[in-house]
């Protein structure tokens, strides 16, 4: 959970923008305090899960692909776009780097920046499709 926590506020401070993307966390000026919310710690949770779980499924392409792809459906409604994405890596991987400490060596940073531009990549080429489908230009994937 804290994993999750820290992630969302070195990214708020780093780009505090993306907080107004989230209706829950816009108003929060103070991130020590929301640091402590429970808001912050569950949407924290769900997303180090979600990563967990990409993590799980790799023996198994379909269901990899599968979450990728509501992965998408779920950050292109909220106009995520690669940019952010571009915008979290390095405070994602800080982060893994503060609680991983030693264990968190270049090599295994490298297969992080690696995985992460795979999931990025497919993240953005399901934007292509849902924007065909809906007919509209929504989150670029270029943006």
């Amino acid at each position: 959970m804290k994993l999750g926590v820290d992630l969302f506020i070195s990214l708020f401070r780093e780009h505090p923008k993306y907080r107004q993307q989230f209706r829950s966390f816009k108003d929060d000026h103070d991130l020590a305090a929301l640091a402590k919310t429970t808001k912050l710690k569950a949407h924290g949770f769900r997303v180090v899960s979600t990563i967990n779980n990409l993590i799980e499924t790799l023996d198994d392409p379909a269901l990899f692909v599968e979450q990728l792809k509501n992965m998408a459906r779920t950050h292109h409604g909220h106009g995520v776009t690669r940019n952010s994405f571009g915008d979290l890596a390095p405070i994602l991987l800080a982060t893994f780097g503060n609680h991983i400490g030693g264990k968190f060596t270049p090599k295994a940073r490298d297969a992080w920046v690696a995985a992460y531009n795979f999931i990025v990549d497919s993240v953005c080429a399901e934007y292509e499709v849902i924007n065909r489908e809906s007919g509209s230009s929504g989150s670029s994937p270029e943006k």
